[in-house]
């Protein structure tokens, strides 16, 4: 986006108490990033489908099949985060009472922002199978962290400040690997 994401420290973010909570519960659940990394690999597998498509690489799938990947990892970690996330009323969960809209972009800061989130906490990921990492967090979308600019839906994006608010649970943490990635063309022709 406009800027690359620099280093900070947690005492570098705008005090928010009730995204500072949800991080706390989210890493409490998942201190070292074991569980979301197997539900983001296990996201990708699921829409490459390789057993039936013989498709295991990004790059092989089809727009609106890459599009649906957010709402796969959407569902997914509400599935495995059931100790922490609850339905939510307004937005996508609830966590410790606090509405939470789930936000997948395939790149960094791409998060596209509907009208009924601003104001409420995000839960922001983006991964890269090429790349082996993923990255998750927690920032508000505040009117300080979005955009001015909105697009003919009312949906805007974080502004630079906003990215640089966003309390990573996990950034750039290793995926597990996509094994078909590494092997030769020889060997994945016998597959």
């Amino acid at each position: 986006m406009e800027d690359p994401l620099p280093e900070f420290s947690f005492s570098e973010l705008d005090p928010d108490p009730a995204r500072d909570a949800v991080v706390a519960a989210f890493l409490a659940a998942d201190p070292d990033g074991t569980r979301t990394a197997r539900i983001f690999r296990e996201t990708f597998d699921q829409l490459y489908d390789g057993q039936h498509t013989g498709r295991f690489r990004w790059d092989q799938l089809f727009k609106t099949e890459k599009t649906h990947y957010g709402t796969l990892l959407e569902i997914n970690l509400r599935r495995e985060f059931d100790d922490v996330i609850d339905d939510g009323e307004l937005l996508d969960y609830r966590v410790l009472g606090e509405d939470i809209d789930c936000k997948y972009s395939q790149i960094m800061g791409g998060w596209m922002l509907p009208p009924e989130c601003f104001g409420h906490l995000l839960l922001v990921g983006t991964a890269s199978d090429s790349d082996g990492t993923w990255s998750l967090g927690v920032v508000r979308a505040s009117s300080e962290n979005r955009r001015s600019s909105e697009n003919r839906d009312g949906k805007t994006g974080l502004n630079a400040r906003g990215r640089r608010q966003i309390a990573w649970l996990q950034l750039d943490a290793p995926l597990p690997p996509n094994v078909l990635l590494g092997l030769d063309p020889e060997a994945l022709a016998a597959i």
